[in-house]
């Protein structure tokens, strides 16, 4: 997830300037598409050499193409096709088709939108390598928000083919869900893990929301994790969105509860955000109340001060609940022995019959803990330092002063990037 708080999105005039003056590459990308059908994926293996051949039937191949006579063999991703030689209509090789998008690329540049049409030409020439490529830079670059990244988004929902073989496009939701988040690794390109999670976004069967909700708190990687939970959001929408930043929560891995975070102000959704953290504030175990109190502290909306100040007294008391704390342990051996007998008389005949005792030594431990400090003194500077981050001034040590110190604020609804209050100059 990259952070976009500092950026400047360019305007979408700016991005479409590029083909307003380039015919030939609009023309290229505008012109209507021929059936083609593509080489086998190379994402797990090294690159194919990928020829294009046109037929005179209308059909475009491209593929891996061996010539013996007049019989020409193209290995697609769907299986061979052979033809005959007078049916080709004309051939351009690997190199051929790499060179002509390496020269629009350098005639238009670096702009997202250029990177985003050379990607859907690529891809209609089946070169992976360079549609993955030119991938990473558009995600990278391209807003959060808006509508190129809805464009972006649709085109990275149709690559399912590209990302998996075939027969696991046509397995169950559940197999081809954790098929496509076990391509979502550390070193996973930025293209790839955009398209998985657009491509899951658009899944049509009924479960999935359920599925990607227990990846999203299951799943070993904190990247599929974090995959799971922005396709669930795409997905859903308002209503997945309490599940996701709670996430900020409960998630236990530091780097995704502040992917989360900065995800959330990226899209600007951090009211919707305090909104779903706050009430963990409320929570009897103390780590929940503090990774709330640092989670708002960093969403940095001004929304969060009132239910800070709220969660101070009850931060000044989380460590005594009940007043102590007792611990019970004990280390014991057990040895059996004959502690006498009794005479039992039966048809003139005497028994003795045995009497079995226990005896047990070893060491009992129990202790019981009366008061503890330190966990109390972290969660009131948890919840001060959030107050302080969001505020831009210190609430102070005192936590029944704090309502007082809200009251002195000046109002606002709005927050600068930093996480302090925008008095508008006052």
């Amino acid at each position: 997830m990259s952070d976009t708080r500092n950026r400047r999105p360019r305007p979408l005039t700016s991005l479409l300037l590029p083909l307003v003056a380039a015919p030939a590459l609009a023309s290229i990308l505008a012109a209507p598409a021929a059936a083609t059908t593509c080489a086998g994926s190379v994402i797990d293996g090294p690159r194919r050499l990928v020829d294009e051949i046109r037929l005179r039937d209308g059909r475009v191949l491209f593929g891996d193409v061996q010539q013996r006579g007049d019989r020409i063999t193209i290995e697609t991703r769907e299986g061979k096709v052979v033809v005959g030689s007078d049916e080709v209509l004309s051939r351009r090789t690997d190199q051929e088709l790499r060179d002509e998008l390496r020269d629009l690329s350098r005639r238009y540049g670096n702009a997202p939108h250029a990177a985003l049409e050379l990607a859907r030409l690529a891809q209609r020439y089946c070169l992976e390598d360079l549609l993955w490529s030119y991938l990473d830079h558009a995600v990278t670059e391209i807003p959060a928000t808006g509508a190129l990244r809805r464009r972006l988004d649709a085109f990275l929902a149709t690559l399912e083919p590209d990302l998996l073989p075939a027969h696991r496009c046509r397995a169950i939701p559940e197999r081809k869900i954790e098929e496509l988040l076990a391509r979502v690794r550390p070193d996973t390109s930025p293209g790839r893990v955009a398209a998985v999670e657009a491509i899951l976004a658009t899944q049509q069967a009924e479960d999935v929301t359920e599925l990607l909700a227990g990846h999203a708190r299951s799943a070993s990687r904190a990247q599929q994790r974090q995959s799971a939970l922005r396709a669930l959001l795409a997905r859903e929408g308002e209503e997945a969105a309490p599940f996701v930043w709670r996430t900020a929560v409960v998630d236990p891995s530091p780097q995704l509860r502040r992917e989360v975070i900065d995800w959330a102000r990226a899209i600007e959704a951090t009211p919707a955000a305090v909104a779903a953290i706050a009430p963990g504030l409320q929570h009897a175990h103390p780590k929940v109340l503090a990774r709330s109190a640092a989670a708002l502290g960093a969403l940095g909306d001004a929304a969060a001060i009132a239910p800070l100040v709220a969660a101070g007294p009850r931060a000044a008391a989380a460590s005594l609940p009940g007043g102590s704390t007792r611990a019970h342990a004990a280390f014991l051996q057990q040895q059996a022995y004959v502690r006498d007998f009794d005479v039992e008389v039966a048809q003139a005949s005497f028994i003795a019959d045995p009497q079995i005792d226990v005896l047990q030594s070893g060491t009992v431990l129990d202790v019981t803990v009366h008061s503890v400090t330190t966990v109390r003194t972290e969660l009131v500077r948890v919840v001060r330092g959030a107050l302080r981050d969001i505020s831009g001034r210190d609430p102070g040590a005192d936590v029944a002063s704090w309502s007082d110190w809200m009251k002195s604020l000046p109002t606002t609804e709005s927050v600068t990037a930093t996480g302090t209050l925008d008095t508008g100059g006052k």
